[in-house]
């Protein structure tokens, strides 16, 4: 039987049925097993953590395997990208992707494990020339915090020709949105803490893959190098993926509509988000998502204690880092000494309040802030 995602998210990586059972699986709370099966230890698996895996694994399509963060799961990638090689892994990357990543590779490439070759890329055309050089392409689509798009099922069959893996950062996608395996690429990661665990209270991150080997090798490094998911926070993560449909389709019609309010705002520069008519990536977010999405990013004009003024003004939503909560997020980037950016930016995770009232939270905030400058 076919099932839609939403229905994956709430009945994957369940118990067995039978009288008496538990609808949940309990976290374990255990190091160690008693000698006779394969489970001995929980550095290699644990109860909550397999389920899940299950879950998220039917929702992308793949073998999953959890790691104690985003940052954890990617390192993790990186490592297997490398193994058999000979020599430092070659990456290509966008240069405007999420700090943490970036950061990570760029440290990777400083202890001589990789080559990076950053690309400021608009548009899928210019990674393709790329491609060739590299072992693994790395991309963010959409991208944090600007939005931008990316086309995976042409960058797939480039990579695919140059037998270049292709590895896609899908954390603001989600799968409920898109499906980055299904249209070729190699591997998708997470940041569980985001989206899939979805209420900011849990560090989590998961890659997935079609390559039975790629698993094999996923699964090996985070037990020998002990980036395991914890058992509450798998049991956590796993509760918030119940939900994950119904946030994100509630958050994403919220971001559309405060986005287009936004737009049309007059103390407002710019804005990022791929449902826009006027962005450049509508028609490809049209083609490869099921909807624009929950995050936008907006451009406030004047110095920056102004832009952070509108951020403090914020009664419902929340001055803050990180995305992917039940509640309204917002940050101006160019804060963090990391982020090279307009200093205006501002990047929101919209959150499934009642869009009348974030829609009077944006406009007061914006008031307030510019009102005396």
């Amino acid at each position: 039987m076919h099932l839609d995602p939403s229905t994956l998210a709430v009945h994957s990586g369940r118990p067995d049925r039978y009288p008496g059972a538990p609808l949940s699986v309990p976290p374990t709370m255990s190091s160690t097993y008693v000698a006779g099966t394969s489970r001995i230890y929980s550095r290699q698996e644990e109860a909550a953590s397999i389920a899940f895996e299950q879950a998220v694994g039917a929702l992308e399509g793949g073998r999953a395997i959890a790691f104690s963060s985003g940052v954890a799961a990617a390192a993790a990638v990186l490592a297997v990208a490398a193994h058999g090689l000979r020599r430092p892994l070659r990456v290509v990357a966008q240069s405007g992707m999420y700090t943490g990543t970036l950061a990570l590779l760029r440290n990777e490439e400083a202890a001589g494990h990789l080559l990076l070759a950053e690309v400021d890329a608009l548009e899928t055309g210019d990674f393709l020339a790329h491609v060739a050089e590299a072992d693994l392409v790395w991309v963010e689509t959409p991208s944090n915090p600007l939005l931008r798009l990316y086309d995976i099922a042409e960058l797939a069959d480039a990579c695919r020709r140059s037998r270049t893996r292709l590895c896609v950062d899908s954390t603001f996608a989600t799968p409920i949105l898109q499906n980055p395996l299904a249209l070729g690429a190699d591997i998708v990661v997470h940041s569980a803490s985001k989206y899939l665990g979805g209420h900011s209270d849990l560090l989590a991150g998961v890659a997935v893959t079609l390559d039975s080997a790629l698993g094999d090798l996923l699964h090996d490094h985070r037990t020998r190098y002990g980036a395991v998911l914890g058992p509450m926070e798998a049991f956590l993560a796993l509760r918030g993926l119940r939900t994950l449909a119904l946030r994100v389709e509630r958050a994403s019609a919220n971001a559309a509509a405060l986005a287009a309010m936004l737009e049309e705002h007059p103390a407002v520069r710019e804005v990022y988000y791929p449902g826009l008519e006027k962005s450049p990536y509508r028609a490809l977010a049209e083609r490869q998502m099921r909807q624009a999405g929950a995050m936008l990013s907006m451009v406030l004009p004047g110095a920056p204690y102004l832009v952070e003024r509108f951020c403090d003004s914020l009664r419902i939503a929340v001055n803050s880092t990180s995305l992917g909560g039940v509640e309204t997020q917002v940050e101006r980037r160019a804060k963090h000494p990391r982020e090279i950016i307009d200093p205006g930016l501002v990047r929101i995770s919209v959150g499934i309040e009642a869009i009348a009232d974030l829609d009077e939270d944006f406009r007061s905030a914006l008031e307030s802030a510019y009102r005396a400058s």
